[in-house]
């Protein structure tokens, strides 16, 4: 109870705070967006992504974080590469060294069986690949946006990296530390660069819940029918691509909408969110493990499976915002800052 009534007065701070210091509403959005999209991550693991619960997650929660990657990119913060990368290096790769190192330590110590030293030569640790491919697929867009002298040649080049991602996944071709991803990641982060201004522009006009309503719904119906969805972790697009990938643009409209009506609202939820979308980092990094750790000392236990399965999510948030509390006031150095 404690961990939470300290988490509780970080958010309500940040919540009293807010004239003097918050980020303009455009932001906001972003940050909720990333909030409900890494409760979506930790719902999809915690059910093993199976089901159409599952395939609906999957159908639009991994390109919505490369789009909002991309709705971040700032390409006249950095006009050279090497500030670029070295700030790249410094909030992703770093992170994801650092983490992967902590999770090597904790495997040994609690369990050894969970993630075989071996594995690093062809995977990183749980759901690490999207804080690698995040970091490729920005290196590379950054090339991208500079070699190409207009719009034009720059969509052209985003198409070429999906159809290079459609040629993979038919052949089967398979890199390790999920490589064969990058090039969908690229097309959707891309895509949220230069849809910029169109998104923030269009996303204020939609102000009818039911708009949301049947945003968010189409990818259920869809997965419904279909019990197919994209899964970006493996570069998986099934037939017919394109389908799918507009699919994906409809769900992530819905939670973009979604987010921007949110914002628009007063309250401790709105906060309570904002605060998990500017975590997002950490919660990525350790959830999946907190979720095993109770899985292997707890479930064997428990026979109700609800009674488990609510016991296994109170004890991982509880120890996410403690780790959380502990980075944000004592180790920032662990996500970059």
């Amino acid at each position: 109870m404690l961990i939470w009534k300290k988490c509780y007065i970080d958010w309500n701070k940040k919540s009293s705070m807010k004239n003097s210091t918050q980020s303009p509403q455009r932001l906001e959005y972003i940050d909720l967006a990333k909030g409900i999209g890494i409760i979506l991550v930790v719902i999809g693991h915690s059910i093993n992504g199976h089901g159409i619960t599952g395939h609906y997650i999957s159908s639009f929660h991994m390109p919505l974080f490369f789009l909002l990657s991309g709705l971040c990119f700032n390409d006249s913060r950095y006009p050279k590469f090497t500030p670029f990368f070295k700030k790249r290096i410094r909030t992703l790769l770093l992170p994801c060294l650092y983490f992967t190192c902590i999770m090597l330590v904790l495997s040994a110590l609690l369990m050894p069986d969970y993630y075989p030293l071996k594995s690093l030569t062809y995977k990183l640790p749980n759901a690490y690949w999207f804080i690698f491919i995040l970091f490729l697929s920005e290196l590379f867009y950054f090339i991208i946006n500079r070699t190409a002298t207009n719009l034009k040649g720059k969509i052209l080049l985003m198409i070429g990296c999906l159809c290079v991602s459609g040629f993979l996944h038919h052949k089967d071709i398979v890199l390790p530390y999920n490589i064969c991803s990058v090039f969908i990641a690229i097309f959707f982060y891309g895509t949220g660069h230069l849809l910029k201004d169109t998104i923030n522009k269009k996303i204020t006009t939609v102000h009818k819940k039911r708009w949301i309503i049947i945003l968010l719904a189409i990818p259920a119906i869809s997965v419904f029918f279909t019990k197919k969805s994209l899964d970006l972790s493996s570069n998986t697009i099934p037939h017919p691509e394109i389908y799918y990938i507009i699919i994906a643009f409809i769900g992530i409209t819905g939670i973009l909408t979604l987010c921007h009506f949110f914002s628009q609202q007063e309250g401790k939820s709105k906060q309570f969110i904002l605060y998990i979308g500017k975590s997002t980092l950490v919660i990525l990094m350790m959830h999946m493990f907190f979720i095993s750790l109770c899985s292997h000392y707890i479930m064997p236990f428990i026979e109700n499976k609800l009674m488990y399965k609510l016991l296994e999510q109170s004890i991982m948030w509880v120890l996410l915002f403690a780790i959380i509390r502990f980075i944000n006031t004592k180790a920032q150095w662990l996500i970059g800052k």
